[in-house]
C-alpha cells in the first residue's frame, strides 16, 4: 500500500491540483455569481 501511494503520489497531486482548480474555477464562480445575484451589497470593493 506504502509502494502504491508513493508511487503515484506525483500523478496523484497533479491530478489533484487540476481537480483542485477545475472544483474551485466552477463552483466557486458559480457561487460568487449567485451571492452576487441575491446579495449586492457583499462584495464592496
Amino acid at each position: 500500500m506504502l509502494y502504491v501511494s508513493l508511487y503515484f503520489h506525483p500523478f496523484t497531486k497533479c491530478l489533484l491540483r487540476v481537480m483542485i482548480v477545475y472544483f474551485c474555477n466552477s463552483s466557486t464562480w458559480l457561487m460568487f455569481l449567485e451571492s452576487e445575484k441575491h446579495f449586492p451589497s457583499l462584495h464592496v470593493s
